[in-house]
């Protein structure tokens, strides 16, 4: 004897299936959503890993790697506007200071002097020397003033920042490190891979 003995009850049992087959995709898409929101990206995060380590084989102080690693776990945390505000914070500093160590090897490499601070600190002065050494172009320049002025406006001198702005700004301040930190290698006679080894 059959289980099913009516076309009925196959379509019963096809609608059933249906269904959660459905619940099944919703599931799916639910926990793709919450990796993403969360900041699990694989080529984000495999970028960032390829420029720690390029960081690393450059050998740029220690901290901004410290920082750039807990930062993911910073912007987890973070539930309220004035927590993403300090998340954006914490990407200003990383960038600065990635733009700052550039710019050192790159003044190094090829003889030009280092700037002293300027009177609204470190970043445009080093972004400067990485444009007039090439490492960066005028255009590449002009783009990474401007994610600085974002950061420091959209971060540092607003009350609150939101999460949308913070994702999008550590994923540009990590491909524009990327960028960077490949061409400073390239200065030195040292060809980054993509695994970031020299």
């Amino acid at each position: 004897m059959s289980l099913y003995s009516s076309s009925r009850d196959y379509r019963e049992l096809a609608d059933e299936l249906n269904y959660i087959a459905k619940l099944v995709l919703r599931v799916r898409y639910l926990r793709l959503e919450r990796e993403l929101m969360e900041g699990a990206n694989p080529e984000i995060n495999t970028d960032r890993d390829t420029l720690l380590q390029r960081m690393e084989d450059l050998k740029f102080r220690p901290g901004i790697s410290t920082r750039l690693r807990e930062l993911d776990q910073k912007i987890q945390q973070a539930t309220r506007p004035t927590e993403f505000r300090d998340c954006m914070d914490a990407v200003r500093i990383v960038f600065e200071e990635l733009v700052e160590d550039a710019g050192r090897k790159a003044a190094s490499v090829t003889g030009k002097a280092a700037p002293s601070a300027g009177p609204k600190g470190n970043f445009t002065p080093w972004k400067d020397v990485l444009v007039a050494t090439n490492a960066l172009t005028g255009a590449e320049g002009a783009l990474f003033a401007a994610l600085y002025a974002y950061l420091s406006n959209a971060g540092t001198h607003r009350l609150e920042s939101k999460p949308e702005q913070v994702r999008i700004t550590k994923n540009m301040a990590i491909e524009c490190g990327l960028l960077v930190v490949g061409r400073v290698q390239e200065m030195q006679g040292n060809s980054p891979s993509a695994t970031g080894t020299t």
